[in-house]
């Protein structure tokens, strides 16, 4: 086995070998059919012979993916040319073999999302919901949407992003948003739900950071805005959508369930926080 630095006319040969697991390699796909694994972010390739046999991304969070427990090992001590990630992310066998080895490089995560189920859905399985007014996100809505998705970040994460960098953390979210990636349901000037999109592949479109405002759940935002969503997207030419979510979330995995969404795999995930973040206790969305 040999594990080398990913070139770019290497890209189609890293590519079939995601296409293997489509769902769970989705961000790994994007990065590498967008050319985005750059000198300060790069990918290495493990190859068996003419092969392709696992890849692992060394961008600000680590997503390791590969074959075997052998694939995973020799992945692994790549990560000795990166810095401590904000998460190490991968399948449920991938990250379970190589986090004694992150243990080791970056000290204990501040939290282990061991088990996160990935939901697919397809137009022809998307169920009936009521009606809801969402739309893309425009630019006026940039400080709403980073400021909810911060409040997100700080349930399921730990830390809170308006206490630190937060003008990172909105660049970030205004990224989304010029893309189109981002979709939101406002009335009155208070957000209702939202959701964004994390990677688009020629077989899916990743959807993240599904989010109802505390105060307005129970009231059907979520099925409702999340299916009209959906619907957009598949109307615009999607082939696929999935998400992951925690396992233990299971008000989140009914929704996704009603919706028609099915499981298709699973990852596990080390969340560390940065280093000056305030600790705070952990919870679920929905």
């Amino acid at each position: 086995m040999n594990v080398r630095r990913a070139e770019p006319a290497e890209r189609a040969a890293i590519l079939e070998y995601l296409e293997r697991s489509p769902y769970e390699n989705a961000f790994l796909a994007w990065i590498v059919g967008n050319g985005a694994h750059t000198v300060d972010a790069p990918l290495y390739a493990a190859w068996n012979d003419a092969y392709v046999c696992g890849v692992i991304y060394l961008g600000p969070q680590i997503v390791i993916s590969a074959q075997d427990d052998a694939t995973r090992i020799a992945l692994a001590q790549s990560m000795v040319h990166t810095h401590r990630p904000s998460l190490l992310v991968g399948s449920a066998a991938d990250v379970a073999c190589v986090e004694s080895t992150a243990r080791a490089m970056f000290g204990d995560p501040s939290a282990v999302r061991g088990f996160q189920p990935v939901y697919v859905l397809t137009p022809e399985r998307l169920r009936s919901a009521p009606g809801a007014r969402v739309r893309r996100a425009e630019a006026a809505d940039l400080e709403l949407v980073a400021y909810h998705a911060a409040a997100m970040t700080a349930e399921e994460l730990g830390f809170d992003p308006r206490r630190g960098d937060f003008g990172a953390f909105r660049d970030g979210t205004r990224r989304n948003i010029e893309r189109g990636w981002s979709w939101v349901w406002i009335v009155d000037g208070q957000l209702r739900f939202k959701v964004s999109i994390g990677a688009v592949t020629p077989k899916t479109a990743q959807l993240q950071g599904v989010y109802t405002p505390p105060e307005y759940r129970g009231r059907g935002y979520a099925s409702a805005g999340l299916h009209a969503v959906c619907q957009a997207l598949f109307q615009e030419g999607g082939r696929s959508l999935s998400l992951c979510v925690n396992d233990f979330n299971s008000t989140a995995r009914r929704l996704y369930e009603r919706l028609g969404f099915t499981q298709q795999g699973a990852l596990r995930t080390l969340i560390y926080l940065p280093q000056n973040a305030r600790r705070r206790p952990l919870a679920t969305s929905s």
